[in-house]
């Protein structure tokens, strides 16, 4: 009886000392549960904070059509990190889709979107493929695209493009091949090939901040200068920028510029000379003294444009315009 009491009392003293450290514990893990789970939850928070700024920068920075750069994302990343990483060259690529009008026009802006989209995820995947993630992408404009890779020749850069066939001097070229989702009235989905003017140029060495802006848009305005060479030359292939290229695509707008003023003057000369002599029927009255007037007003008109006698091409344009506004 004795034992028994003795163990009793034992038992009740050591649940006299030990409980208040029970709760003490219980408190203590009570506390550490409250911290930990404090910072759980802030630890959530930041991750999601941080997802939401990398999805609104994200928003800010991509085409949300092509899923490249915005332009001035692409600007603003190349004035930035190329002035600091300083790569031994710099290669910068222009991409213009060709005949891309035609799409919208013959097919609708939604196939021309489908169009983008699949040049783009293309144009993508062989960046990652060939230069991993140092090669940047951006939209340019409508559907022209600039890549800039850095630590990469324009000639190594060739040579990852596809080769055309190997009997036409191994023209390289960018082809993507797609079928539209939107099916047109005969039933069919509508299949394309997309091909690509494409002009190459760099810089070497990693100019300063402060002129790493007037560099970059110098070798874009280079690698545009050899798209545009393409592209009056042939389209669906690629070539790196000379001088002469330069040269070529001023003397090609130089004479855009002067036949838009050709016919901005044919249309303004015709309907003076509508004033003058209205025609009732239009073409129907061309008759010998119109003839006359007309030749008679037109080459007064190119005396003063100063259009040569022997530039045919300019003297035909005035003239076609010129008789287009008469007999319209």
């Amino acid at each position: 009886m004795t034992n028994i009491n003795n163990h009793s009392a034992r038992a009740e003293f050591a649940a006299r000392m030990f409980k208040p450290l029970e709760n003490a514990m219980r408190q203590v893990e009570a506390g550490v549960d409250s911290v930990l789970s404090k910072r759980k939850l802030a630890e959530i928070v930041a991750l999601y904070q941080t997802e939401q700024v990398e999805k609104q920068k994200d928003i800010a920075e991509k085409d949300a059509l092509t899923g490249t750069y915005r332009r001035q994302a692409l600007e603003d990343w190349a004035f930035s990190e190329l002035a600091q990483e300083a790569p031994a060259q710099t290669t910068i690529i222009f991409f213009d889709i060709d005949d891309f009008k035609k799409i919208n026009d013959n097919f609708g802006h939604s196939v021309g979107d489908e169009a983008l989209q699949n040049f783009s995820f293309s144009l993508r995947e062989w960046t990652a493929r060939n230069f991993g993630d140092k090669a940047k992408i951006g939209r340019w404009g409508g559907e022209e695209f600039v890549v800039v890779i850095p630590g990469e020749s324009p000639d190594s850069v060739l040579g990852k493009f596809p080769t055309k066939n190997m009997k036409e001097n191994g023209e390289k070229i960018f082809n993507v091949d797609f079928e539209s989702s939107d099916v047109v009235r005969s039933g069919n989905r509508q299949s394309f090939r997309l091909s690509a003017s494409i002009g190459l140029s760099c810089f070497k060495g990693a100019p300063s901040y402060s002129f790493m802006k007037q560099e970059f848009e110098r070798v874009v305005k280079e690698a545009d200068s050899a798209m545009y060479y393409k592209k009056k030359n042939g389209k669906n292939g690629a070539a790196v920028y000379t001088v002469q290229m330069s040269i070529f695509m001023g003397q090609v707008k130089a004479r855009e510029e002067e036949n838009k003023r050709i016919i901005e003057k044919a249309k303004i000369d015709a309907q003076e000379f509508l004033r003058k002599f209205p025609l009732s029927q239009g073409s129907d009255q061309f008759n010998g003294e119109i003839s006359e007037k007309i030749l008679k007003e037109v080459s007064e008109a190119l005396t003063k444009l100063k259009v040569s006698e022997g530039n045919e091409a300019a003297r035909n344009l005035y003239l076609d315009c010129f008789m287009l506004q008469l007999a319209a």
